[in-house]
């Protein structure tokens, strides 16, 4: 068992979008991810297969989805996609957001 505190764990100012690996493992992936207002984020990989999950901890933004729909985005929502389809995110003000990712595990 790990338990670590999402606001204590990471020093996350001078990393790329202000974020950083709390757990990692093949079959399960946690980051703590903050945005700065106006900054955006491309959440979208066609090498990777999977679900992402985005909690929104602090602030507001604007999910889009794959049909360009947006979608605002605040403290206590959470938004569940597949890794494959392409989205982003654009922080309307200070974001700070728990991100998972759990990848498709193929089997023999």
């Amino acid at each position: 068992m790990e338990m670590k505190n999402l606001f204590e764990c990471c020093g996350l100012a001078g990393t790329p979008h202000n974020s950083c690996m709390i757990y990692d493992a093949p079959n399960l992936k946690v980051l703590n991810v903050k945005l700065d207002r106006g900054q955006h984020l491309l959440l979208y990989s066609d090498r990777m297969e999977g679900t992402l999950s985005l909690v929104a901890m602090e602030g507001h933004g604007e999910f889009i989805d794959f049909e360009s729909r947006r979608t605002v985005l605040k403290a206590g929502d959470i938004v569940i996609s597949q890794v494959g389809e392409p989205h982003g995110l654009t922080a309307k003000t200070d974001l700070r957001l728990l991100v998972t990712f759990t990848p498709r595990i193929s089997r023999p």
